[in-house]
């Protein structure tokens, strides 16, 4: 399960040398080839690892030039972590004075392909999550980075968003148990169009379809606690989502927490689906966006009403002195 991606700082080193000669696809020459090292990965939390054996990435490469002439040097290259470095084939060559432009999506097994120049435009091709909280995943992108020689850092960031409820109770006398959390119409399949004005800035745009699905927890057992503000996250490490509009006025995207009530006196007990409409927020438009971690902060009282704080939107991982990027 790749949804438990969380605290890493990872980077991604190209190893370059110059060579003699080259053909339209960086092939069949002498000299030596371009490598792909792990220069720095620090584990933070026990979570799947970008750089764990057998895991992959899928990279695409292009030298520098107009889109009528451009030449592919990775045309959606699976790269595979050995757990200690990268191996992929057929290999390619760096050819002597020529700038190749690098860009990476994770994980590498989920069939994406990358399109375009790397310079203007990368589009990458249609995504769909899960919507089974088990089975999501987190989707990683390198932005587009340049190099004739020397070598050049792949910095990943977080192309979904991550939607977190944390929940407690005011509700003397009785226990509450949650037994599955669901947001209702969420957009889960997509495509992602990047674009830049100076071939470094990036703007992503997401083109979702019309596909909606409900998105669940599944089966859990968290028992809530009567201490005001002693919250605890269901699902464990929040949905993630496609970034998207959730405060339009037509919007239908609602969550609904399924309950277990006891009365502690009679211990009678009653399940109940306590349904909502999210709240909004002013923050971006009401957009979750890429990157972000919006928190959703929820009060049950003892009418088992549900009664939300002000939303929070935080970052999702966080740039470090270093360059790379912590994965949380």
């Amino acid at each position: 399960m790749m949804n438990n991606m969380r605290n890493f700082v990872l980077a991604i080193m190209l190893a370059s040398v110059l060579v003699m000669s080259c053909d339209k696809h960086g092939q069949e020459m002498e000299g030596q080839p371009i490598r792909f090292d792990v220069v720095e990965t620090k584990s933070l939390a026990t979570a799947d690892d970008i750089k764990s054996n057998n895991s992959r990435m899928t990279v695409r490469g292009v030298y520098e030039g107009s889109s009528s002439d451009l030449i592919i040097l990775f045309d959606d290259q699976t790269v595979t972590s050995t757990g200690s470095g990268w191996t992929y084939s057929p290999t390619r060559y760096w050819i002597p004075g020529q700038t190749i432009r690098f860009a990476s999506v994770w994980p590498g097994n989920l069939g994406l392909s990358l399109d375009g120049d790397l310079e203007t435009k990368v589009k990458m091709s249609t995504f769909t999550q899960a919507a089974n909280y088990s089975e999501q995943k987190d989707l990683l992108f390198a932005n587009p980075v340049s190099a004739s020689s020397g070598s050049v850092t792949f910095d990943f960031r977080h192309l979904l968003s991550n939607i977190r409820f944390e929940l407690d109770m005011n509700a003397p006398g009785k226990s509450i148990t949650v037994t599955d959390i669901s947001l209702e119409d969420v957009r889960n399949v997509g495509t992602l169009t990047m674009e830049s004005p100076d071939g470094s800035s990036w703007t992503d745009s997401w083109d979702l379809t019309s596909s909606m699905v409900d998105l669940s927890s599944g089966s859990v057992s968290v028992e809530l606690e009567q201490s005001g503000g002693s919250f605890k996250t269901i699902p464990e490490d929040g949905f993630i989502v496609i970034p998207q509009k959730v405060n339009e006025s037509s919007s239908t995207t609602r969550l609904v927490v399924s309950v277990m009530i006891e009365n502690n006196t009679t211990h009678e007990r009653e399940r109940k689906a306590i349904p909502a409409t999210l709240p909004q927020y002013g923050q971006h438009g009401g957009e979750w966006l890429a990157g972000k971690r919006i928190i959703y902060r929820i009060t049950i009282d003892e009418n088992t009403n549900i009664i939300f704080g002000k939303p929070e939107v935080t970052s999702w991982g966080s740039t470090q002195t270093s360059g790379a990027i912590v994965i949380k």
